[in-house]
């Protein structure tokens, strides 16, 4: 899918106008603090209703005002669809072509992106989180009702650890439920994890020049091989601890993801170069992987690579975008971070307080 038109209202501090990118690759660049992260965002919205940033809905929202809307037009080249979301204090909603959604699986595979941005350097320092949610990104490629899943998941949870603060006799009914949804949680990010894992550490070997070797495992709370009724057990044996503790100790959400760099876990014993090599492994094997599973190229947004990335990797990523065939989003503060090392660069904006201006085209040597 490609985006066609993008339109926001009250969001951030982005003026309300309409933005048509072009179907490849779309830089913005300006001053720090003028938009252009904000335009990223708005895509992201579009896409996964959710923000690379913050949780908080009011924190999208325009000072001053009390409800934001983002509408997009996008295409597979065969047809159109027109997405929304409307936020307020409320909350949240979706719209695919001015009806609400089905499921939120039905909604996130209409335009599916991936993101790169400095905060994901936390991944290689050993950020457990995004670990998981990266394996979960993956998961919902192969299998959109991992969504759907994961909501299972998440509502058994919070039942079980608010029947243990209550300090309830019996949590059969939680602890069963939430052993079968935690198993299939665990099961399919070991799937996806099986089959990404080596076009990781092809890439991370290309940009090292061969000379390293990455290892990617998944790393349950729990005898996985056990299915749900091992997650049980456990759970189970650890009652006394949970109910002391007021939370459930065992879990996808406990689980972890090691990353060895010869041997050795990454975060730990990784030079920054080395954990700067290991993301960008990890985001373009993510897209290569959607789009086999999917069969059509995710929109690819890069909130300002320059930071995060030297010469030798902004190179590589450039070689990379240039035989992508998918649309790509780009902020930079200057045209010489733009991670595109021949030819010209189309659809080049300038970002001044919120305000969206056509550049043309930006030569590159």
């Amino acid at each position: 899918m490609v985006l066609k038109r993008i339109l926001y209202r009250g969001f951030r501090n982005l003026s309300p106008e309409p933005l048509e990118p072009g179907p490849a690759l779309n830089v913005f660049c300006g001053p720090n603090a003028q938009g252009k992260t904000n335009i990223l965002e708005a895509v992201y919205l579009l896409s996964t209703l959710g923000s690379f940033r913050t949780r908080r809905v009011r924190d999208l929202i325009t000072v001053g005002e009390n409800e934001a809307e983002v509408e997009g037009i996008v295409s597979d080249g065969y047809g159109t669809a027109r997405l929304g979301v409307h936020l307020s204090k409320e909350g949240k909603k979706a719209f695919v072509d001015r009806k609400q959604p089905f499921s939120a699986a039905g909604y996130l595979k209409v335009f599916p992106t991936v993101f790169f941005g400095p905060g994901d350097m936390e991944m290689a320092k050993g950020d457990q989180s995004l670990r998981r949610k990266y394996l979960d990104r993956a998961s919902f490629s192969a299998d959109p009702s991992y969504v759907e899943k994961m909501k299972n998941y998440r509502r058994a949870l919070a039942q079980r650890n608010e029947a243990l603060q209550s300090n309830q006799q019996d949590l059969e009914p939680w602890t069963t439920f939430l052993s079968q949804a935690g198993w299939e949680i665990c099961r399919q990010r070991s799937l996806s994890l099986g089959e990404l894992k080596e076009t990781v550490a092809r890439i991370h070997r290309d940009i090292s020049g061969g000379t390293e070797e990455i290892e990617i495992s998944y790393k349950p709370s729990w005898k996985m091989e056990e299915g749900a009724e091992g997650l049980r057990n456990i759970l189970l044996e650890s009652d006394a601890e949970d109910r002391k503790r007021g939370f459930t100790h065992h879990g996808p959400h406990r689980d972890k993801v090691k990353v060895k760099l010869g041997g050795r876990e990454i975060s730990e014993h990784g030079s920054q170069g080395q954990h700067r090599t290991l993301v960008l492994s990890m985001k373009l094997a993510l897209l290569l992987w959607a789009k086999e599973k999917t069969g059509s190229s995710p929109a690819f947004l890069l909130d300002d690579p320059g930071s995060e990335l030297d010469k030798k990797r902004l190179g590589y990523l450039g070689e990379f975008l240039t035989g992508w065939k998918g649309q790509v989003f780009v902020s930079s503060v200057g045209s010489d971070d733009i991670p595109v090392n021949a030819g010209s660069v189309k659809n080049v904006y300038n970002i001044e307080s919120g305000r969206v201006a056509k550049t043309g085209t930006v030569s590159k040597n």
